[in-house]
């Protein structure tokens, strides 16, 4: 598999997060087949007067990174985010535990005990 990082020039758009920046996965099974799949991604197609689509005069590229992506794996998101919550809720319960014990010692000491 390949992909493609492309950053567009300039300094990007109305402080959008990653505006001017695209991946791209590209369909192609070899790296040369893939490298021309990106030229056309980037240059456009031809129509018999002018380039169309692609990244033409007035939206160039600054750079292009190219990668051949040798391994992936699917990250198990749903067990992070279940133990992010779990963990949330076990500092919101011992932080009210503590409140809780606080108040007590603050009551303690008022009525005497």
């Amino acid at each position: 598999m390949y992909i493609a990082y492309l950053v567009e020039e300039g300094e990007g758009c109305d402080y959008t997060i990653a505006c001017g920046e695209t991946v791209l996965k590209l369909k192609a099974t070899t790296r040369d087949e893939a490298i021309k799949e990106l030229r056309q991604e980037i240059i456009g197609e031809w129509n018999g007067d002018e380039y169309e689509g692609g990244y033409g005069p007035d939206q160039r590229l600054e750079h292009v990174e190219f990668f051949e992506v040798v391994d992936k794996e699917l990250m198990p998101i749903s067990v992070w985010y279940s133990d992010a919550d779990a963990f949330r809720k076990k500092q919101a319960n011992g932080m009210a535990e503590e409140s809780e014990k606080a108040e007590y010692d603050r009551l303690k000491i008022k009525f005497g005990g």
